[in-house]
This record gives structure tokens, sequence and C-alpha cells, in this order.
């Protein structure tokens, strides 16, 4: 892998009809709620260079979060096939954010009203503005804060976070991509913050 991003070659079997085929596909590094991912895109046929429709993407978690007690290990082979092994120290910097602040518009609190936007963040240049009201997230209703902040941690970093919100009496969809990061302590901090406060994911 070069920075975020690598590929990876995979001999399928090709089944039923007996013998094996190449499958190459981009591997990007990932953060989610559960940890460090490695998550595959576009497999295509080495053979025809074409997309393989079929094929499901591979994906592995690397790292998980510091409450996890795991402990991974990097193998390697020698020259003359001694293997040595390593620990990795997997750093968990925190989960995916887009720069929000809210609060509930109404007395039910049952609707979500973006109070501020951070300047350059994620919901900045998606173009999300103070005064927005949260219908949806990512196809699932939210009806107060906590809905939008637990979409918004349990999807992976710089991915599309899909935001159906009502502006002005007009619906309208916006794409979102997550960057790093919330820590844990301040989400606990919003948590226990009172529901008409704002939560800032």
């Amino acid at each position: 892998m070069s920075g975020d991003s690598g590929i990876m070659l995979v001999n399928a079997p090709n089944n039923p009809q007996g013998g094996s085929y190449k499958i190459w596909q981009i591997m990007r590094l990932r953060q989610s709620s559960k940890g460090l991912v490695i998550v595959g895109e576009n497999p295509t046929d080495v053979d025809t260079n074409k997309a393989n429709n079929t094929y499901v993407t591979d994906n592995f978690l690397i790292a998980v979060r510091p409450d996890r007690l795991t402990t991974f290990l990097n193998i390697s082979v020698n020259p003359d096939n001694s293997i040595v092994e390593s620990p990795v120290n997997a750093n968990f910097k925190g989960y995916p954010q887009i720069g929000i602040k809210m609060e509930s518009s109404s007395s039910q609190n049952t609707e979500v009203r973006i109070k501020e936007v951070n300047k350059d963040s994620p919901a900045a240049k998606a173009d999300l503005r103070p005064g927005d009201i949260i219908r949806s997230v990512n196809g699932t209703t939210v009806k107060n804060s906590s809905d939008v902040r637990y979409q918004i941690i349990s999807s992976l970093l710089f991915s599309t976070v899909k935001f159906e919100i009502n502006r002005g009496g007009k619906n309208i969809s916006i794409e979102v991509s997550p960057e790093c990061c919330v820590t844990q302590e301040q989400l606990n901090q919003e948590q226990s913050a009172s529901p008409a406060s704002p939560a800032s994911p």
C-alpha cells in the first residue's frame, strides 16, 4: 500500500467450471466505529480488464478500538526462512466527524436542526447550512441529535454519507464525506448533555 490505498490481487476459484481466475481490486485504509479497516473497491478481472460484478470485495479489520484487548502481529519471513513476529501498535484517533452542531427544533424533540457549521469542515464543503433540518441520514429517519451522531460515527472515513434535509420548505439531498476525528471523550461530553443542548459530531 502507498499512503491510504493500494492494490490486492486475488486468485479466486472458478466454480462450478473448475480452475481459477484472478481479480485485482483497489484497497483503501479507512476508520470506522469498530476500528481501522481495509476496504476493497472496484473488483476487476485481470484477463479482461473489465469490472467483475459477481465478485464480493474483500474487507479486513486490522486494528480495533482501545477498549477491545486484541494484539496484532506483523509477520515477516527472512531469506533463511526464519519467521519474525513484531507487534503492531494501533493508534485509534477517534470517530468520523463532519463539523456541525445540532439542536432540537421542536418542543417534542422530533426534529434536528443544524445550529452551526464549522468553517472548512466536511459539512461546509458539502454546503450544509445553519437552519437546515435533517430528516434522514443514509436512508435512516432521525429524530434527535443522537440519531444523527450515531450514523456519522458509524460511517467510514472519507466515505459518502447521504443527508436528506429540509431547507426553507424545500427537500434537498446532500452527500458529505466525514473526516477525522472526534474523540471518545468528546462523545461522552455530548452524550451527557441534555437532549436540547447542542451536539457536535
